[in-house]
Parts: structure tokens; C-alpha cells; sequence
């Protein structure tokens, strides 16, 4: 039995993992999210019997518990929920708001109360995916917001001591995307000036699509990747590795 929990698979990557894990054949998928959309509902009325949609408000109050009573066991988990807004109008003039303790502890706790709710359930092997973000490290001299940082950095701590905790059973790994579009609209790849930048700054000369940051959840959610656990895969398409003068000089 195959049962997959993604938590904020309502829109975007976190759609596009619950879609993937449907096509691939997995016994049933939960989803988690505070809006679920008509995407998911579409989804829902092609698997009716496998696909379970929960709306609730993801934050440290959520009691996983009502959830999983009849749930005997669980195989992986995607958590996908940002951590924050990342361009917070509230933020003052350095780059954090006055809900900062409760934006960096909010989702983070709800993750850490989700785990400890189902770790009995979780079956060997099984696997806990979380999406963080390459800003956990870096600053966006733009729009920043210290909220999102520290939060995403919070996140990467977590899920290097529920790797831990949770071995040799259970893998725990983070995917950090870099720049990603969320489709062909995106000002990433139509705005000449924004997309001329990303081909300077990124050595792949692009910006990732939501598609290939799902298709690298599955991987780890199916087991692909048996021995890594502990680590942050970072998909930034190589910007990480340049040398900082070369984007200003090229």
C-alpha cells in the first residue's frame, strides 16, 4: 500500500507531486491545503477513491490527529508550504515583520506536529520531503523579506535532525529550488531586461519550471534515491557555483 501525504497540494509544485504520485499508481494521495482550487477538485472526480482533499489553515494550532485515526499507515510526505510571505509589505526597512516569531515558528511547528503525529505509521521504508528554498542561505537584495530567510533556514534544521531521529526507516531531505517559473507568462522568461539577467546569473541560462522541481520530489518520494537522507539538494541550475564578479561582469 502506497499512501502519500501532501501537505499545500493544492496549486503548483504541490499539485504537480499529487498529480505525478496518481499517475504512479500510488494507493491513495491526502492533500492539505488552506485553498484547494478547481484543479484539484478536477482531479478529485477522476480519482474519486484514491485521492482525499482536507482544507484547512496550515499553522501551528492544526490538530493532525483529527486526521489520521483511521490511517494505519503512511509511506512518504511532501510538505511544500512556504514558510512565509516572501514580499511582505509589512516588513520595515530591514526586511522583517512585526509577526516575525510566529512566521518563522508557525509552519515549521505544524511540520514537527505533523511528524510526530504519523511516525508510528510510517512504514520501512518511507521517506519525508520538505521544500525549502536556496534563499535559507542567501539574501534577495529585492523585495526581501528576513521572515522567509530565517524561516526556510529553520526548515533545513529540522530536516537534518528528523533524519536523524527518523533513520535508518524513514529518509528526511530537502529540495531548495532557485529561480523558478511558474509558467510561460512568467516576467522570468517574457520581460527582456528580468530574463537577460537570469541568463547572466544562472549557467544553465534559465529559470527552473514547477514541473522539474515535482518530478525531483517524486524521485525521493518513491525511494529512488535509497541513501541520501540529511541532505539539501539545491536546484538553482548552477548559480550557486558562479563566482559572484563573473554575473556582474558578463
Amino acid at each position: 500500500m502506497s499512501k502519500v501525504i501532501v501537505v499545500g497540494g493544492g496549486t503548483g509544485i504541490g499539485l504537480l507531486v499529487v498529480r505525478k504520485a496518481l499517475l504512479d499508481s500510488a494507493d491513495e494521495v491526502i492533500v492539505f491545503d488552506r485553498n484547494l482550487g478547481m484543479a484539484l477538485a478536477e482531479m478529485k472526480n477522476s480519482y474519486p477513491s484514491r485521492l482525499t482533499a482536507i482544507e484547512v489553515q496550515i499553522n501551528k494550532a492544526v490538530d493532525w490527529g483529527l486526521f489520521f485515526s483511521d490511517i494505519d499507515e503512511v509511506t512518504s510526505i511532501v510538505y511544500v508550504l512556504p514558510a512565509c510571505k516572501s514580499r511582505d509589505l509589512s516588513a520595515n526597512d530591514l526586511g522583517y515583520t512585526p509577526q516575525f516569531s510566529e512566521n518563522i515558528s508557525s509552519v515549521n511547528l505544524s511540520l514537527l506536529e505533523l511528524v510526530a503525529t504519523v511516525k508510528q505509521k510510517l512504514i520501512d521504508p518511507s521517506s519525508i520531503v520538505l521544500v525549502s528554498s536556496v534563499l535559507a542561505t542567501r539574501v534577495a537584495v529585492q523585495d526581501a523579506s528576513l521572515d522567509y530567510h530565517v524561516s526556510k533556514a529553520v526548515l533545513d534544521s529540522i530536516m537534518r535532525y528528523l533524519a536523524v531521529k527518523l533513520a535508518p526507516r524513514c529518509t528526511v531531505n530537502c529540495v531548495a529550488p532557485g529561480l523558478i517559473a511558474r509558467d510561460e507568462s512568467s516576467a522570468l522568461l517574457r520581460e527582456e531586461i528580468t530574463s537577460n539577467r537570469v541568463r547572466k546569473s544562472v549557467p544553465l541560462g534559465r529559470p527552473s519550471s514547477q514541473e522539474e522541481v515535482a518530478k525531483l520530489i517524486w524521485i525521493l518520494c518513491k525511494g529512488e534515491l535509497s541513501y541520501v537522507t540529511g541532505q539539501i539538494i539545491i536546484m538553482d541550475g548552477g548559480s550557486s557555483v558562479l563566482e559572484a564578479y563573473s554575473v556582474g561582469s558578463a
